[in-house]
This record gives C-alpha cells, structure tokens and sequence, in this order.
C-alpha cells in the first residue's frame, strides 16, 4: 500500500494551511493520507479522519516539535515491508492526478528532490552568520544612492534622442576642440564664471542648483555625475568607480544573490565532509521513504534534534541535516524525486509563472510545465501572485473551495 503522510502540529497557520491542502489532497489521491501530529499542541483542530497522535517531549518548541516528528517517521506509523509513503509539507498543494505516480520513484533509502536554489545561497538563509543581514544591507544602501541621483526619463524616444544630443555634442567638443573652440569658450564662460542660477546652451538648460541638464519640455537628461559622487560619498562612504558602487571597505554596493560558504565549513568541520560549492541538496517538502528507510532517518532525526538546540544552523531547518544524512549514506547518487513532484513556487523568480492560456513555467515560458504537487513555500495566500490565483482557480474548478 502507498500512503501520503502529513507531519504538523502547533500553531494555528501551520494547521489552516493543513487543512487546506488536505482538500486538494483528498480529491486527487488514490491512497490513505495520514496525518502524525501531537494535537495536545494544536492551536486549532485538523480537519482529516486518519491522524496519528504522537507525544512529544515537553521541553521541544513546536517547531522541534513538528522536526521530531518529521524526521521519526518510520518509527510512528505502521507500515509494511512493501509500503511507500510520501511525506508532503502542510504548504504543498496536490494540483493534478499525476501525484499518484510518485510512489513509483522511490529508490531506498529515501527519495528527494533538489531544491531550487544551491547550498551557498541556502547557507546565507538558515546559518546564524549574519550574512543575510549583511546582503540586505548592501541591497538597502544601494536603494538609498540609486534615490540620490536625479531621474532621467527613459520612456520616451523624443527624450532619449534629446539626451544623446547632448551626449554627441561634448563628446564633439572633446575629440575636436579647435573646430568647436567658440563654443567651448561660451560653454565654459557660461558654466564656471557666469553666476546665473540657469543657463541656456545648444537648446539645453543646465540648473546650477540641482546640476541637471534639461531639454525644452523640462525633462531631466543628464547630470553633473561627479558632483553627485562626492555627495554620495561624503553622505554614504560610497564611490562610483569602474562602473561599480564601491564602499571605504572596497566592498561593491549592489542588489546580488545573497550567498555564503559558511554552511559548508560548518558541515565540513562538524561532520567531516565536503561539499562542492556549487551542490544542489534536497529539499525537505516532498520526500519518499518506507520501513527500510529507518537507518537513515534515525540518523537524520538523531542530528537534526541536536542541531536544533545548537546556534550555529536556525533551529527550525532540517535540510542542512538532510545533507549531512544524504552525504553519510551515500544516498545521492540515486535519482532524485522529478521536479514536478515538488514544483517550488519562488515568488521572487522572474521565471516561475502560470498564466491560464499557457499554463504553467519555470523558465519564463520557454517551456510549459505540468506540475503534480505546487510547493508555496513563502506568499501563502497573496491574491495578487498568479502562482497562488492558479490555486484558487483550480480549487473553484473542482469544487473543493467556494
């Protein structure tokens, strides 16, 4: 028999997202759902006739709480030789009968997806490092110089036109000073000795106060950019230099990819192994597992339990663990669980999309993409993402929301 198995307990989010995704569930599955949970921490009821009800210690927060069970799986529910359980996170909505098929993935130990990200990236996300904050601050004070600078109009092709004008006049005085040499002499006269506030050149306004150039409809053009690097610097420590914002720390100021390596020094130091930089780990939202999959969950629950009281990996997070576990038992050179088992939904991706002509895609469309399972990992519930009005629509359409 196959079952798909849900872990949650606690708070009263948690078990609304529960109890919404069992209805997605229970429409396409062929199979028993099982609920584990300890209700004697649940804030609000479960809305499902098969729950296995499991004490935890009393000393665990809810989230160990949940991890202690997640992670102890085989040794809680009752399962056969011959039986295979998908385990699926409260925020992994089944959207299609495809979910059925997974069972026939499983490879023993246990069977994962990769994630959607790789460790460098994930490391900056659960290690106490301080290295997020630190990304985030860089992105915020580029933001803030970004906003010093004056605004020059790009959407319009007349403006444009007008600001490389101006552009190829300077440059003309530049390469041909002699030919150009009247000008250049009203140019500067007019900039440097001249003590009104505007001026008029070649059809352009230059505005000493704000060191802009404008063209004949009022439309910033150009600056005076080395007058807005000093105060940049003098405000901020920051300098434009070789097409980059640079700080007193000759660190660049730019929004990037938050990363780090520290998750895998942690784990090299701790656990004695080493990671490629650019490694792909699993994903802890959907996974396989049957009765022979003990050994490595016990393990994988023994370090994960123990890491969680430690301050080095956040204490809510099992996939650090998981990579420990998959690197211990040799398990990843079997094949991983196929994307569409466990489509994760990155609300910050460009390239992640649904619309209701093409469907959805994870590659902005160059390719369309039938998902079984929807991972919303993060923006549950915001009616403007088209990821979550796929949800809804489907809901309506099976009629397991109003």
């Amino acid at each position: 028999m196959n079952y798909f198995v849900f872990a949650v307990c606690g708070g009263a989010e948690y078990i609304e997202q529960l109890n919404f995704s069992l209805k997605f569930l229970k429409y396409f599955s062929d199979f028993p759902i099982i609920v584990a949970t300890d209700s004697s921490r649940n804030e609000i009821p479960i809305e499902h006739d098969n729950i296995i009800d499991i004490e935890t210690p009393d000393e665990l927060s809810n989230h160990r709480a949940h991890l202690f069970i997640e992670t102890n799986l085989p040794n809680f529910l009752k399962i056969d030789e011959k039986d295979v359980c998908c385990y699926l996170d409260s925020d992994v909505i089944a959207v299609s009968k495809n979910i059925n098929e997974v069972f026939s993935h499983f490879q023993s130990p246990v069977t994962f997806a990769r994630d959607h990200c790789k460790i460098d990236v994930f490391s900056s996300k659960i290690m106490n490092c301080g290295c997020m904050d630190e990304f985030n601050k860089r992105r915020d004070l580029f933001f803030e110089i970004v906003d010093m600078l004056p605004h020059v109009k790009t959407s319009s092709k007349e403006v444009l036109a007008e600001a490389d004008r101006l552009k190829n006049l300077f440059s003309d005085f530049r390469n041909k000073p002699i030919r150009n040499l009247p000008n250049v002499l009203k140019y500067l006269n007019l900039r440097y000795f001249s003590k009104n506030e505007i001026f008029n050149f070649c059809d352009f306004k230059f505005n000493r106060k704000d060191h802009c150039w404008y063209e004949k409809h009022g439309n910033i053009i150009n600056f005076d950019f080395r007058f807005y690097n000093n105060k940049i610097y003098k405000a901020h420590g920051v300098k434009f230099k070789q097409g980059k914002w640079i700080d007193k720390n000759n660190r660049i100021i730019q929004p990037e990819l938050h990363h780090c390596k520290h998750l895998r020094v942690y784990l090299n130091k701790t656990y004695k192994i080493n990671i490629p930089q650019n490694f792909r780990h699993w994903n802890g939202g959907v996974f396989l597992f049957s009765k022979h999959s003990k050994n490595f969950m016990d393990y994988w629950h023994k370090i994960t339990i123990e890491e969680s009281f430690k301050e080095n990996i956040k204490y809510y997070d099992d996939q650090a663990t998981l990579v420990v576990s998959a690197f211990k038992f040799d398990a990843l050179k079997n094949k991983s669980l196929p994307i569409k088992y466990n489509f994760i939904a990155d609300y910050n991706s460009k390239n992640t999309k649904w619309s209701a002509e093409l469907g959805y895609t994870y590659n902005n469309f160059e390719s369309i993409f039938e998902p079984a399972f929807i991972h919303v990992y993060h923006h549950w519930g915001d009616q403007e993402w088209d990821i979550w009005q796929s949800v809804i629509q489907l809901g309506k359409k099976i009629c397991v929301l109003k």
